[in-house]
């Protein structure tokens, strides 16, 4: 699920090219006719041992949250059944203060749960950008390197010559200069592991005085009654 990407360059000029005829991991640009290269940054990052782990990250945190919402989700549903089957037995007064105070934590719930999946997409952005920011003057290297005088987008170029494609090329240097990245990283709670919270919604009983506690934030249910 990852979201559209910048384009990192629409097109880079380099001063001080190399002479006409340079040759660079393999990549012959043989002449200048041969000066313009292409370069797949969505698949360079995807590609890239960086980009893989951010996208595992990524995932398995969103599979975290999704278990945690369906705990969440049964255990609402659970308390508004207790609370449709109390309601022939209180007045209106004790059911409302029931009802409302149940609305008010389901309420809690979804803004928690909606903000943990926030923090998560928040994450991949801010690590995509690192990942960029990073890979940009590597690109710049290579692209000189090769006597590259003008690098566009591959996904902005009707046609090309595979031989001018350099995405390999960077994606064998990031990994050797980035790896995968995770050292620097600084994920949210929920990545790599979290498991559900060992606190959920408590089951709905009738209070003495008519005001129930409430619990912790999470995921919409029905008011019951309606």
């Amino acid at each position: 699920m990852l979201p559209a990407l910048r384009p990192l360059i629409a097109a880079l000029m380099l001063v001080g090219v190399m002479p006409a005829s340079v040759s660079a991991q393999g990549f012959d640009m043989g002449s200048q006719d041969r000066a313009i290269a292409v370069l797949d940054q969505e698949r360079m990052y995807t590609m890239s041992l960086f980009g893989q782990r951010v996208r595992a990250e990524v995932q398995a945190a969103f599979q975290v949250l999704e278990q945690e919402n369906q705990v969440l989700l049964a255990e609402l549903s659970a308390r508004e059944e207790e609370l449709t089957e109390l309601r022939a037995t209180l007045n209106p007064e004790e059911f409302r203060t029931l009802a409302d105070a149940f609305d008010t934590d389901v309420e809690q719930i979804r803004t928690s749960q909606d903000q943990k999946s926030r923090e998560i997409s928040s994450y991949q952005e801010r690590e995509e950008q690192r990942f960029f920011a990073a890979a940009s003057p590597l690109i710049s290297a290579l692209a000189r390197e090769a006597g590259v005088q003008v690098l566009f987008d591959k996904r902005s170029v009707i046609l090309s010559d595979p031989a001018s494609d350099l995405t390999d090329q960077v994606v064998i240097r990031l990994n050797d200069l980035l790896g995968t990245g995770v050292e620097n990283a600084e994920p949210p709670a929920l990545i790599p592991d979290a498991g559900v919270p060992e606190t959920g919604v408590p089951d709905v009983e009738r209070p003495a005085t008519g005001t129930p506690e409430t619990t912790a934030p999470g995921a919409e249910a029905p008011r019951p009654g309606q």
